[in-house]
């Protein structure tokens, strides 16, 4: 179940709350902080943020600030747990990306999902982190994400070729998102088998 909304326009700063979703806040208009928990980050027109389910978020400006949101079951995209700030390319792609998720909001679910998904994916790799076993563990989960319909699939080269020991980036890997690799790679597969399904039901003959 995904929400799409938009904050009230001259708004200049809202009441702590947090959310029992993923929530992604596109800035459209203004400058300031966000309050995360305890934890403070700057926004301008065009940042994204992605805040995890009950994170205690207060968006602070000294004049307004506008922005669309999207609410959602995102743990199956986003494996992180903390907050994530990311800066709109020169192409301004995210805009163009979250405006038509706006737009195209009451059309069919799954195909706002998709659009959803692909948003999402765009900012993931836009995200930089710093170095260190959280940039292989991205890494590797970019790789399963790109090639997981491929028959010949090497998850165990993804992890030795990590820079780490294989043992070590299997178990950063599952302590990051909960599972094993290769549970990670037959959940992606489930998950777009189910989206197939849910899109093209109808059209499925009955035996």
């Amino acid at each position: 179940n995904i929400s799409i909304g938009h904050t009230i326009e001259g708004l200049h700063k809202n009441p702590p709350h947090s959310h029992d979703q993923w929530e992604i806040i596109f800035y459209t208009e203004g400058s300031g902080i966000l309050h995360i928990n305890d934890s403070d980050y700057s926004f301008y027109p065009g940042t994204s943020v992605l805040i995890p389910p009950g994170s205690i978020h207060q968006t602070i400006t000294g004049s307004h600030f506008t922005t669309i949101y999207i609410r959602g079951d995102f743990a199956h995209l986003i494996m992180f747990t903390e907050p994530i700030i990311i800066s709109d390319n020169e192409h301004k792609d995210g805009a163009f990306l979250i405006h038509m998720i706006y737009r195209n909001r009451y059309k069919n679910s799954n195909y706002v999902s998709v659009l959803c998904k692909t948003y999402i994916h765009y900012l993931l790799s836009e995200f930089t982190l710093q170095k260190g076993p959280s940039s292989s563990i991205y890494k590797i989960y970019e790789q399963i994400m790109e090639n997981a319909f491929d028959s010949n699939i090497d998850v165990g080269g993804y992890l030795r070729n990590s820079g780490y020991a294989e043992d070590y980036i299997r178990m950063r890997f599952k302590e990051t998102t909960g599972m094993s690799p290769l549970k990670f790679l037959t959940k992606v597969r489930i998950d777009h088998a189910c989206l197939l399904l849910g899109m093209y039901k109808d059209r499925i003959p009955l035996m």
